[in-house]
């Protein structure tokens, strides 16, 4: 995530993975890739760009609370972690919408670790109230 690995992404990489980034800080690491293929003559549209990211989704709010409680008591983390700042963590709708955001800081494509696997049920809701809109 340093400037000189930003600037191998821009001079060599067909790809960039960002790992728990929030979307502000995500367009903040594209924005020093762009300038250094400026600098290259690169075009920065032809590196594709993922994050990863933990997922909670839930139709509940209380689901969505108590997963929250076992996410963060199962990696050791305190209430209120920096980690949550970067997770898709709600609703579908409120996925969605976190999606969009990551999308308008430049993400292309996203590595989703959902935090009730190996069980799948949050996949399986994440397959058909999330990634089914086109703003997601």
């Amino acid at each position: 995530m340093g400037d000189r690995m930003l600037a191998l992404v821009a001079e060599l990489a067909d790809g960039w993975e960002a790992s728990y980034l929030t979307p502000a800080t995500f367009a903040e690491k594209l924005k020093c890739v762009a300038e250094h293929c400026q600098t290259t003559g690169r075009d920065v549209g032809r590196i594709r760009r993922s994050v990863e990211v933990d997922v909670v989704v839930a139709l509940k709010p209380t689901e969505v609370e108590a997963t929250t409680r076992l996410f963060l008591e199962s990696r050791g983390l305190a209430d209120g972690h920096p980690l949550l700042e970067t997770a898709l963590i709600g609703d579908p709708t409120r996925c969605r919408d976190r999606i969009l955001q990551y999308r308008n800081a430049g993400v292309t494509d996203f590595t989703l670790s959902f935090a009730d696997f190996p069980a799948g049920e949050m996949l399986r809701l994440f397959a058909e109230q999330v990634r089914p809109y086109p703003s997601a």
